[in-house]
């Protein structure tokens, strides 16, 4: 089975070190500061939120790192600062969901290959993960 391009747009954000993890779910910002045009943007219309993540090796070690991504009218709009939910070398996210009253993140993820995991995550918490990251905006 052949896919096809939908859509193709250039982006400033350097996405290629990044591998999938958790699929996207339906996410409102309230408002968002974009430093790459000095401005609080608020998306009335919502959009999606995943994590990815990225691996790092040290002395042939593997290190993973989670980056929350906001995708607005079908373009990756903003990409979080990295973060692990509890300083594992490999922490790898399964899964995600928003609670019933959209207060918290339910994030399930694997760490060390051999131990299954669940995260709550407040979403105001979040809003902090999106700051400017100029390494990761360099191509």
């Amino acid at each position: 089975m052949e896919s096809n391009v939908i859509k193709k747009e250039e982006t400033e954000l350097n996405l290629s070190k990044l591998r999938g993890s958790a699929s996207p779910i339906p996410f409102k910002f309230r408002s968002i500061y974009n430093p790459m045009i000095n401005l609080i943007e608020i998306f009335e219309e919502g959009g999606y939120l995943s994590i990815m993540h990225e691996v790092h090796f040290d002395n042939n070690l593997r290190y993973y790192r989670h980056r929350f991504v906001f995708i607005h009218n079908d373009f990756v709009k903003f990409v979080s600062l990295p973060f692990t939910f509890q300083g594992g070398k490999i922490e790898y996210t399964c899964g995600m969901v928003l609670s019933k009253d959209e207060s918290k993140l339910l994030i399930t993820f694997g760490k060390n290959d051999n131990t299954a995991h669940i995260a709550e995550m407040e979403v105001c918490d979040i809003y902090d993960l999106f700051n400017f990251d100029p390494d990761f905006l360099s191509k």
